[in-house]
């Protein structure tokens, strides 16, 4: 492998070390107008998501409350089931959490981070651990 490669080899590694939400990490304080509670779902997406309906379908029947985080500034609706979180605190949530794709599902419990998905052919089900309920 020559010096270019090796770099190659080691940016990518360090945006890999860099990049997606950790499980164990806390979820940061936000500031809302009502407590979450200990056990909830947060959805972080933006606007070049697509259609994500089927997504919204999915995350609801899981009948845990959503955090719908609208990131990157140009407002795209959530369900109205979800507490709805957009612009500058959006984006700055999303960043601080180190979400590199979107949409990206996380699981809090406690105020930590123990589950997550990211769209990479796992299903939202089976990364989460959790199951609907009909």
């Amino acid at each position: 492998m020559n010096w270019k490669q090796a770099l190659a080899v080691g940016v990518c590694m360090l945006g890999m070390a860099l990049g997606s939400p950790k499980l164990g990490n806390p979820m940061p304080e936000l500031s809302l107008p009502s407590p979450l509670p200990e056990r909830y779902l947060v959805a972080l997406y933006s606007h070049d998501c697509g259609d994500i309906s089927d997504l919204w379908k999915e995350v609801l029947s899981f009948k845990l409350p959503v955090l719908a985080v609208n990131a990157e500034g140009i407002l795209t609706p959530a369900p109205k089931e979800t507490l709805f979180l957009q612009g500058n605190t959006a984006t700055n949530l999303s960043r601080s959490l180190k979400v590199t794709v979107y949409p990206t599902l996380l699981l809090i419990e406690e105020g930590q981070i123990v589950g997550l998905w990211e769209p990479n052919g796992t299903g939202i089900s089976e990364a989460l651990g959790l199951k609907s309920v009909e």
